[in-house]
């Protein structure tokens, strides 16, 4: 005969709980919903997210993470970027934990703004938009000038730096760096006063170069020229300070022999 103790023999799709001996019938969740670690309830991730970021590169690596909970064996998971979807198998997609990453090999356009699609299963989708920058090189406006300590001024991109970012602009040879007293950044925009001890010469063209994060470099060159003031006879330009000057005369005396 049956002991009380031999385990109850259930019929599919009814399994057996080794702890009670009995039968039950297992959960089934419909994608996005899972079983919970102990298989007594259904339950649904939060939604995938993106991490905002400003890139000086043109292939940049995004990243995210899945939800708060780790994929099943049969969910899906996408990431599109620039009308391009990026699903698991993808060599360039890489899920670690809960965290995953895109390596960009096809580069993105500079001054450009991208929204990143991150969907889980098909339906659960990241509540973010426009989360990655592709920085614009910087910009110098040119200009033509008498003034040989002249102010210049342009761009530092599409975006403000970073605290720790780094940006310069070199003429004549001179370096000059974000806050030196000289060089300073509002927003986007840099404006540098060029010292009286670093004067221009006339009739000369300088290149102006903006540079940012040590490796976005503005795209243009001979932006700044020097030229002489115009005087009026008698006067004369001095060249050392590009000012109107009056030409000093040499008078010769003659005696007259009484």
């Amino acid at each position: 005969g049956k002991c009380p103790d031999d385990p109850v023999v259930c019929v599919l799709p009814q399994l057996r709980n080794a702890t009670t001996n009995q039968c039950y019938t297992p959960l089934t969740c419909a994608l996005p919903s899972i079983l919970n670690a102990t298989a007594t309830a259904c339950i649904i991730s939060s939604v995938p997210t993106v991490t905002s970021q400003v890139s000086a590169t043109t292939t940049p690596t995004v990243t995210g993470t899945i939800g708060n909970l780790a994929l099943a064996g049969n969910e899906t998971f996408a990431v599109t970027l620039n009308g391009t979807t990026y699903s698991l198998g993808n060599p360039n997609l890489t899920i670690s934990g809960l965290n995953w990453s895109l390596n960009v090999t096809s580069a993105l356009t500079r001054g450009t703004v991208y929204s990143i699609a991150a969907v889980r299963d098909g339906t659960l989708t990241d509540a973010t938009n426009n989360e990655l920058t592709i920085l614009s090189l910087p910009t110098v406006i040119a200009q033509t000038t008498t003034n040989l300590t002249p102010t210049v001024t342009g761009t530092v991109g599409n975006a403000t730096l970073g605290s720790s970012e780094t940006f310069t602009v070199t003429v004549n040879n001179v370096v000059y760096s974000k806050g030196d007293g000289k060089l300073s950044v509002s927003g986007a925009n840099w404006t540098l006063a060029i010292p009286s001890a670093n004067a221009l010469k006339i009739s000369n063209t300088y290149d102006v170069i903006a540079t940012r994060a040590g490796t976005l470099t503005d795209a243009t060159t001979g932006e700044l020229v020097i030229t002489a003031i115009t005087c009026t006879a008698p006067q004369v330009v001095n060249t050392t300070t590009n000012t109107c000057v009056t030409q000093q005369t040499s008078c010769t005396m003659v005696f007259d022999p009484l």
